[in-house]
């Protein structure tokens, strides 16, 4: 005999199995290989001090004392975490819309990737385009399944930060 109850719960439980799909949604992206300043905690290539480190402090944290920066911090530890991503490298692109996300990597496709050196790009007047087949993690965090090319082309890569002049503000 199936109860109210039983049928709330079940259309609950599809209900929210839907979302956390939809969440998840894969698609292809394009972008340029973007430098910046700004990195999310990650533990690829880091001794296991650092990492024991960070994950003491995670699971420490009261987070109800914590500011808005390091409460971001460590909701993309969670993140991250939870997707079993904290050890994979990962590299920051510039879309075509001008939104910047955080494309986490396998190893193998970084390696790709990793060799690029961001002075030389300058100097060439360079930038490397990146399509990909991605999984969307969060808004602004995705898991690259497929790198479907990388390429070197003709172009300006964007410098790490803008440099601020005095003459701006006068």
């Amino acid at each position: 005999m199936i109860t109210r109850c039983s049928i709330i719960f079940l259309l609950l439980t599809l209900g929210l199995g839907c979302q956390d799909i939809k969440s998840k949604k894969i698609q292809v992206i394009e972008g340029d290989l973007y430098f910046s300043y700004f990195r999310y905690v990650n533990f690829y290539n880091q001794p296991d001090s650092v990492i024991n480190k960070v994950i003491a402090l995670a699971d420490t944290a009261d987070r109800t004392l914590l500011d808005s920066a390091d409460l971001a911090f460590l909701t993309m530890y969670d993140t991250l975490e939870k997707e079993k991503l904290l050890h994979n490298p990962y590299i920051a692109l510039r879309l075509d819309t001008d939104s910047i996300i955080t494309l986490v990597l396998s190893q193998d496709d970084y390696l790709k990737i990793a060799p690029t050196n961001y002075q030389n790009l300058l100097d060439t007047k360079k930038k490397i385009r990146i399509k990909a087949d991605v999984r969307q993690i969060t808004g602004i965090i995705s898991y690259c399944n497929k790198l479907i090319f990388i390429d070197t082309l003709d172009g300006e890569t964007l410098p790490k930060s803008k440099k601020l002049k005095i003459d701006d503000y006068r």
